[in-house]
């Protein structure tokens, strides 16, 4: 169940805290360059539908609305330049603090809207557990899924939190939230590989 699972890179991370916050899967905030043009032109000017606002991403990028609809159709690329800008404007959408504010407020408008209002249950994977170890010297930190439900107000809380630290908020919040919730120490998330939040 977990050969295949390492600490993620930085980049990975920040792709996947941002897709679990904002439930946008096909968000390219990495700046891998596997990421699409189309899911990149969707991260920099989302709409709730999930397609680009053309006119949004014309003014992000300072480029015609029409190149932006024929990079969307794909029958025109954008060159070097735009390319390089296209990917600075879409990780900034996950590294800056106005990036994730503004795409926190967008999904509280669409797909996270519910669960702020009525919890979430969120099951994270990772390296994590209580601090210490046992009588035989054995870490208490191992690769496991642990699951929380979360009130209303965690979940805003949650959400805050990434908004304004972004990686580093969650991880400290989640942390507070499982030693509160599991009782038996600190827990200690050393890296997490993914994050799961459904609607109760």
């Amino acid at each position: 169940m977990w050969d295949d699972v390492e600490a993620p890179e930085p980049s990975d991370r920040r792709s996947l805290f941002f897709k679990a916050m904002t439930g946008r899967e096909t968000a390219a905030v990495s700046g891998n360059k596997s990421e699409s043009i189309l899911d990149m032109l969707k991260t920099v000017a989302h709409r709730p539908n999930g397609t680009v606002d053309t006119k949004r991403a014309a003014q992000e990028l300072g480029v015609s609305q029409r190149t932006i609809q024929r990079w969307v159709k794909g029958t025109q690329k954008p060159n070097l330049q735009h390319g390089k800008t296209l990917k600075k404007k879409s990780r900034q959408v996950a590294s800056t603090k106005a990036g994730r504010k503004k795409a926190i407020q967008e999904s509280l408008k669409g797909s996270r809207k519910r669960m702020a209002q009525r919890g979430a249950k969120i099951t994270v994977k990772g390296m994590q557990g209580v601090s210490g170890t046992n009588s035989m010297g054995d870490d208490y930190k191992r690769l496991r899924s642990a699951t929380l439900n979360l009130t209303p107000d965690q979940m805003q809380d949650l959400m805050h939190a990434y908004a304004e630290t972004g990686d580093r908020g969650i991880g400290e919040y989640l942390e507070k939230l499982y030693s509160d919730n599991y009782g038996a120490g600190q827990w200690n998330m050393k890296w997490i590989s993914d994050i799961n939040l459904k609607e109760i």
